[in-house]
């Protein structure tokens, strides 16, 4: 997977004569996906999944912290331990993020 777009990300209202672009998510000023009404999707919903899109970076960068400080925990090396349990979890996670198989 292609390096995703870094810098600040946002969600900003699309201006848009057709009515199905909801929202754009932009990263540094540059629009790098549209959020659109599917058949049926109230709007709001559609505002909340670009909510959440908007937050994806600062969400990978929390990961990827959380990731390392587990990893890092003396409780690491115990597999039973839910330490272990949560870096497992959430380095599958950020494999799956970045397009890795894990």
């Amino acid at each position: 997977m292609n390096k995703h777009s870094s810098g600040e990300w946002a969600s900003e209202t699309a201006l848009s004569s057709d009515l199905h672009h909801v929202r754009y998510i932009t990263a540094d000023g540059r629009r790098i996906a549209s959020v659109c009404l599917r058949n049926g999707m109230p709007q709001e919903e559609a505002i909340a999944n670009a909510t959440l899109l908007a937050s994806a970076n600062k969400m990978l960068q929390a990961l990827e912290e959380v990731s390392t400080m587990l990893s890092q925990h003396p409780d690491f090396k115990v597999g039973d331990s839910k330490v272990h349990y949560l870096a497992h979890k959430a380095a599958r996670v950020l494999a799956q993020a970045k397009g890795q198989r894990r």
